[in-house]
């Protein structure tokens, strides 16, 4: 869900690697187009999108969207688009159009954690192209242009950013870096996040009764 020029917009599947959006209030859908799927022996329609799709992550401008999908044989590709021309000019912008750039190919990894940094800075978890080969660490690109600016060692888990680059799962715990140097600022084992809402700036844990609350952490200096 993004909220772009006061409408509340859904980014969801519909059909066979097939992404749209959905207007929630007025209840349109904005991305109406010809279905892409075909049968074996049939012509392949134009616009074909030989991709599945992942997690999504809005940039905090909501102007573009990135995703970590995988093609066959699989092969995980990180890939990026512009919302905005997706919604204003060219409902074909998630398969094929020109807003569209590949940063990573990783052989039989994909769904990586990813994060924006800013509007145009994205980083995708792991360093390596083939599942048997990653390395912990983040690769962080320059999503308009499909460019590395940089990568570091030691980030494991979910990534989230709020000032800093958080890293965090319940099997290593918590740690903060420094997103241009990567170095790591805090190491906290012992602090278990669930997940990151970038509304609240908060990040969702579980006490120990087992109730689940919302942590405030420092983190935007």
């Amino acid at each position: 869900m993004v909220e772009r020029a006061g409408a509340s917009l859904l980014v969801h599947g519909t059909d066979w690697n097939r992404l749209d959006i959905t207007d929630v209030q007025a209840r349109r859908l904005l991305t109406e187009r010809k279905p892409t799927s075909y049968r074996e022996g049939e012509p392949r329609p134009e616009h074909y999108l030989d991709y599945f799709h992942a997690g999504l992550v809005v940039s905090p401008d909501a102007r573009r969207v990135a995703e970590d999908g995988w093609v066959w044989h699989p092969v995980g590709v990180t890939r990026t688009w512009s919302l905005q021309d997706w919604t204003e000019r060219n409902v074909w912008e998630s398969e094929d159009g020109p807003s569209q750039r590949s940063l990573t190919q990783h052989d039989y990894f994909w769904d990586a954690p990813m994060c924006w940094l800013s509007e145009t800075e994205l980083a995708v978890w792991g360093i390596g192209d083939d599942d048997d080969w990653m390395t912990p660490g983040v690769r962080v690109f320059d999503a308009e242009t499909g460019r590395q600016l940089r990568e570091f060692g030691g980030p494991m888990g979910h990534l989230a950013f709020d000032g800093y680059l958080f890293s965090f799962s319940t099997a290593f715990g918590t740690a903060v870096w420094d997103p241009i140097s990567g170095e790591q600022l805090v190491a906290a084992p012992e602090l278990q996040l669930l997940a990151y809402h970038p509304a609240d700036q908060g990040f969702l844990r579980r006490d120990d009764d087992g109730a689940f609350a919302l942590a405030k952490l420092v983190g935007r200096g």
